[in-house]
Order: structure tokens, then sequence, then C-alpha cells
């Protein structure tokens, strides 16, 4: 599913794509727009552990929403069951937690040409 803000939400896109189970491929031009938040929020109303990219960025995070579950892709994942993750979370990782029966239910993910086109042509 891409991003499309026109006519919705971010929150309702997330809404969207959990119920596909799809992931919600973001451009470079998506930056700044709320992401995060509506990420956030959608994983406290639903209790599920939002995944970042780092430990430092999780502590941020953490401090800035009050919401404890939000982990590094890198930290010990045991007895959570269901995931969302944020845009710095690596595609390989949450590829391979998929295939290791982890429970994704959607987050953002960087188009594969995040910063092809729009880096060249600047």
């Amino acid at each position: 599913m891409k991003l499309q803000l026109a006519n919705r939400s971010i929150y309702n896109c997330l809404e969207l794509a959990a119920a596909k189970r799809e992931y919600i491929e973001i451009e470079l031009r998506h930056r700044k727009l709320g992401k995060t938040t509506a990420l956030i929020q959608f994983a406290k109303e639903n209790g599920y552990v939002v995944l970042v990219g780092s430990v430092a960025e999780a502590k941020v995070l953490i401090r800035e929403y009050g919401y404890r579950l939000i982990k590094s892709i890198n930290s010990n994942l045991d007895g959570y069951p269901f995931f969302v993750f944020d845009e710095t979370a690596p595609r390989e990782k949450i590829e391979a937690m998929k295939e290791d029966g982890q429970i994704i239910i959607t987050g953002f993910l960087r188009a594969e040409d995040f910063y092809g086109e729009q880096a060249v042509n600047k």
C-alpha cells in the first residue's frame, strides 16, 4: 500500500493497512508528516510493540511519547506478540522476523528508491 494522504489521515492509512496486513510504502517526500506520532498512537490503542532502528531512537521516543513498548529491532523481542514498525527499522530485519513467525501487523517501509531519484535530481 502506498501512503496517499489526499483523502485520509495517516492513522486511517495504518488502520487500513493493518486490516490487510500490508506495509505502507513511503517516499522521501513523506518526511515530517507525523507518521511516527500516528504509529505510536495506533500501537498504544492496540497494544502493539513499535519497532525502530536503534536503542537510542527507542529511548528518545519512549521519553517523548510515554509509551514503553517501543523497542529497537535489535533488542530481545521474546514474549511480545504483535509488532508495528517505523521507517528506521531495516527492511531485511522486518522480513526475517516475519519469516521466523513473528506477527508484523503493519508499518512504514521505505521505498526501494527512497533516496534514489530525488537525490540525483537535486
